[in-house]
């Protein structure tokens, strides 16, 4: 009986795993272009998600049921993003979108380069999320996890001048950080995380950062710089920060009525689907959307990111219509993704042979 129950366990376990992180952020249809389309979408996703898991019983045995459970769970994760794109599309700047295009990146373990359509937001995108959360995340998990640039001074033996630039490198993320979201909530990019990373240089400080104090140094000695105004102590955080405030999109929001040419939207695990946006229709956007002004800005959703000459993201506003934002299937997966790409795969055939 213990087994029995630890086997039911371990798979309740499992199906919470795969619905994980994929809520509909937009619970409502608030300000979509098809409400009823966008909320029909969300739940055809759970039905099919439902469909895989039980699929997954017949189809998948041993250690490769887990793998197909997750593989489950990340094509939910992808379709998510469809209702979005197919039914919301006015709205892929706001923090929902944001946040949803964040809940497949962490669940399906993708990396930020993977081609999202609108994801991150260009800098002052209409009714975008008064947070950058597609910058902050790229940032930490690219640009500062995947650079050592003092690991040259370990390597010389200079364990001071090491953490002098660890805490100038941590510096420079955290500061930017800082600036851009002093007050609001940051725990969908995991800012609880981030903060304890950033302190891992001023922990192993023993002189608490002073570098910090005359922060040219960091320029001079390590050719570390920061986008901020001001280079704050990872250890010594500024009063609120983390702050606790909810997110909320810019006044504008809304003001895309420009709908997209239809286009494919082809994303791991095996998300392959021709985007044909609803037309833009204002008294349904409105009837949904509490506060609506008068004067809607016409626009369309288009914008890129670029990396400065620092590594760091920075925004771009494109010029023009982005009337086709295909988005291939990303080639850089993992050894893990690309066994989940075959499963899943296996999976979805059997199922149309059944």
């Amino acid at each position: 009986m213990a087994v029995l129950r630890s086997f039911v366990l371990a798979q309740s376990l499992l199906w919470s795993l795969a619905s994980a992180d994929a809520s509909n952020l937009n619970p409502k249809g608030e300000g979509c272009v098809d409400p009823s389309g966008y909320l029909k979408c969300y739940e055809n996703n759970v039905n099919t998600l439902t469909t895989c898991m039980n699929d997954a019983k017949d189809h998948c045995q041993g250690n490769e049921y887990d793998t197909c459970v997750l593989a489950c769970g990340d094509a939910q994760l992808a379709a998510n993003i469809g209702c979005w794109l197919t039914s919301c599309w006015n709205e892929v700047y706001s923090c929902a979108y944001q946040e949803t295009a964040l809940q497949y990146l962490n669940g399906a373990d993708q990396n930020q380069g993977t081609q999202i359509p609108y994801y991150p937001a260009p800098d002052n995108a209409p009714g975008g999320c008064v947070c950058n959360l597609g910058y902050i995340w790229g940032n930490f998990t690219e640009t500062y996890a995947l650079h050592a640039p003092c690991q040259n001074f370990a390597s010389d033996g200079s364990p001071s001048e090491t953490a002098s630039c660890q805490c100038c490198w941590d510096s420079s993320f955290l500061s930017e950080i800082i600036e851009w979201c002093p007050h609001n909530d940051l725990s969908a990019v995991d800012i609880d995380t981030m903060v304890d990373t950033f302190q891992l240089g001023y922990n192993e400080s023993t002189d608490q950062c002073s570098i910090l104090s005359n922060p040219s140094q960091c320029v001079t000695a390590f050719s570390l710089d920061t986008g901020a105004s001001t280079w704050y102590n990872p250890g010594q955080l500024p009063s609120g920060f983390p702050g606790t405030e909810p997110l909320s999109d810019t006044t504008d929001a809304g003001s895309l009525t420009i709908a997209p040419d239809p286009y494919t939207f082809s994303i791991f695990p095996s998300y392959i689907s021709v985007i044909t946006p609803v037309p833009y229709n204002r008294k349904k956007v409105e009837a949904t959307t509490a506060g609506t002004t008068e004067g809607t800005t016409e626009g369309t959703a288009t914008g890129t990111a670029k990396e400065t000459s620092t590594g760091k993201s920075d925004a771009s506003p494109s010029k023009g219509a982005a009337n086709r934002p295909v988005s291939p299937v990303n080639t850089e997966f993992s050894v893990w993704g690309i066994a989940m790409y075959t499963i899943v795969c296996a999976l979805f055939g059997a199922m149309l042979i059944a």
